[in-house]
């Protein structure tokens, strides 16, 4: 292993510590579970207002039969 780690962008050097090193990759994966959590979120929001929208057409639609059939 390197004594020591650096972040070269052109001309740029910035040394760094293998500390840095792990707090930058724990905070990428942070940001990755976060943004799986939230895309988790819309599916379950998105597959409920669709179940939901069927359940009221369904609803609507059967009261609707139900009060042609007493007519």
């Amino acid at each position: 292993m390197p004594a020591e780690y650096a972040l070269e962008i052109g001309n740029l050097t910035i040394p760094l510590e293998p500390q840095v090193i792990w707090l930058m990759v724990v905070a990428v994966a942070g940001i990755l579970l976060a943004n799986a959590a939230m895309a988790a979120r819309n599916l379950a929001i998105a597959v409920g207002f669709t179940v939901g929208s069927g359940s009221a057409v369904l609803l609507i639609g059967g009261g609707l039969a139900a009060t042609l059939v007493v007519l």
